[in-house]
């Protein structure tokens, strides 16, 4: 558990869900592999059948040659049938789980907002949580964002690493960490990753 921790990023890309198809979703992906991040979560709206297989082995070849841990938001039994290195589950999935779902080798992250899902994640040894909506986001305009002061708090009362996500950009990272995070997760703001990576 500890020795997965330590090979965590302080900031984790995921990918947007609206590719339409899978060469649009290798140009992208393949890019932010070359940019220097060494995590990357996939949220993907494709059917899960053999082509998806195909593909997703592909990525993690990809993966694997800029050694980028891939994790595939989905379910636990998802770990058999993917060549992923993790999986990251979905608030409902993580509630649904008495203990934690696959081994060590693996690594598993949880969606999580409140302090009841912290709880939860700390019973099933996830190696890392999203904690969100840290601030206002497009996506999701009407949720109330928590802010830095209530992130705070909660990520106080656990002991793994837990990511910033919502409404987050890179030039928050600092002040993220200074409110206890272990890193910035972002969607929407991974383009401007790009962009900088030149300069980082």
């Amino acid at each position: 558990h500890i020795i997965q921790t330590l090979h965590l990023p302080d900031i984790y890309a995921i990918s947007q869900e609206s590719y339409k198809n899978y060469p649009n979703l290798f140009s992208e992906v393949v890019n932010y592999f070359n940019s220097g991040l060494k995590i990357f979560q996939l949220r993907l709206d494709f059917e899960k059948n053999d082509i998806f297989k195909k593909n997703i082995k592909k990525l993690h070849q990809e993966a694997k040659k800029n050694d980028v841990k891939l994790i595939l938001n989905g379910i636990p039994s998802d770990i058999e049938s993917y060549a992923i290195d993790g999986i990251h589950l979905k608030a409902k999935e993580l509630l649904k789980c008495s203990s934690r779902p696959f081994s060590e080798d693996y690594i598993l992250g949880a969606s999580c907002h409140n302090e009841i899902e912290l709880e939860q994640a700390r019973t099933l040894r996830v190696n890392y949580a999203f904690l969100s909506p840290i601030l206002t986001t497009n996506s999701h305009p009407k949720q109330n964002p928590m802010g830095w002061n209530n992130f705070k708090i909660l990520v106080e009362q656990v002991n793994f690493p837990v990511y910033a996500l919502g409404g987050i950009s890179l030039s928050d990272l600092k002040k993220a960490k200074e409110n206890g995070a272990y890193g910035i997760a972002m969607i929407s703001g991974m383009r401007s990753f790009l962009s900088a990576a030149e300069t980082l």
